[in-house]
């Protein structure tokens, strides 16, 4: 049988060739490529400064501690969501607070956010579901109303925008994941955008075991300089590998987004017709489509034999209940690169 990829990278020339030049050059992490990096990404974003870490995950965690959320503080985060989004709350000592889903977008309900506010909440974490931007203008006003913190969980939205504005724009801070199945890859990573200069020095400062000094800092200053370390820090450094990968990957972007494109209005007509509700879409802004997703009535079923080429089957289709509301349908999610074009679902049918 032959399994159809769950993703696969956008890799080409370009990156083994960025590879090499790094592991020549002798140097392999926190160095100018790094710097790179950080810079270019920062300016797609519309930010001032862009912290690059070993992976979404180690970055966010990184955001809560440098916070200050920890034990007795609880975090508000949509009941949607992968579960990385949950785990770092846990990690930093804090309680996740499930807050339901607006089932138009999938992102998460102010209304419902405002609701579960308590006098412990110290804290929300709304996602970009799937690439589409939540209404980042409505959260960030409920925060500002509740003295609460805000950490946009942006992982799967480098690309899209709200309100003409790129994602992370409007956010004190934003984590963005580069794992090898998002819109842009350097195998693992993430990466942290914020306009607070003091906040991503901090940040830095962490992710290099609470060091005063980077080891491009040192290596650039004219005299001898000796390191302090002000706090207890984490090994959640992004290589130069990683980071001369996600170069290329950057100058790629604007081909990568419109292919995704192109697939999702090709997959879109193939199922246009089929008992289905709607497909997803943001209130506000340009999504992605990081997943390609339709929303269908609870008792339809997919006819896998009908997506995918005779002798295979999908690695990661999925069904997902898209809410805790009892009259809310359910969600048919596919990865957009996933399957070949011709092959793409063409069958939904009722038991």
């Amino acid at each position: 049988m032959t399994h159809v990829a769950f993703s696969r990278p956008f890799f080409g020339a370009e990156e083994e060739q960025a590879v090499v030049e790094v592991l020549r050059s002798g140097w392999v992490v926190g160095g100018p490529r790094l710097a790179a990096f950080e810079q270019r990404f920062a300016m797609l974003c519309g930010t001032r400064h862009a912290v690059g870490v070993s992976s979404w995950t180690t970055g966010a965690f990184l955001v809560l501690k440098a916070l200050g959320i920890g034990p007795g503080d609880d975090v508000l985060v949509p009941s949607l969501t992968f579960i990385a989004s949950v785990n770092v709350i846990s990690h930093a000592g804090a309680t996740p607070v499930f807050v339901d889903i607006d089932p138009a977008t999938y992102n998460i309900d102010v209304e419902d956010a405002r609701r579960k506010i308590g006098p412990r909440t110290k804290a929300i974490m709304p996602v970009d579901q799937l690439g589409m931007p939540c209404e980042i203008d409505r959260i960030l006003a409920l925060a500002q109303q509740h003295d609460l913190l805000v950490l946009q969980d942006a992982a799967c939205a480098l690309g899209s925008r709200f309100r003409g504005d790129p994602v992370g724009y409007l956010s004190p801070v934003a984590a963005f994941s580069l794992h090898a199945r998002k819109v842009v890859t350097t195998g693992e990573g993430g990466i942290i955008v914020t306009n607070d200069a003091e906040f991503a020095a901090r940040l830095r400062r962490l992710r290099h075991q609470g060091m005063s000094l980077s080891d491009f800092e040192r290596h650039q200053a004219t005299a001898t300089t000796f390191e302090s370390y002000p706090e207890i820090g984490y090994n959640f450094r992004m290589t130069d590998i990683q980071a001369a990968i996600g170069l290329c990957q950057l100058d790629r972007l604007d081909e990568m987004l419109a292919a995704r494109r192109r697939l999702r209005f090709f997959q879109t007509i193939l199922i246009s017709n089929r008992r289905s509700s709607r497909l997803t879409s943001p209130r506000t802004g340009r999504a992605i489509k990081f997943e390609y997703v339709q929303v269908v009535d609870s008792t339809v079923t997919v006819s896998w034999r009908h997506c995918t080429p005779p002798g295979s089957r999908p690695a990661g289709g999925a069904w997902l209940p898209t809410s805790s509301r009892p009259t809310v349908p359910w969600m048919l999610s596919f990865l957009l690169p996933r399957l070949p074009l011709p092959n793409a679902c063409s069958s939904l049918s009722t038991p």
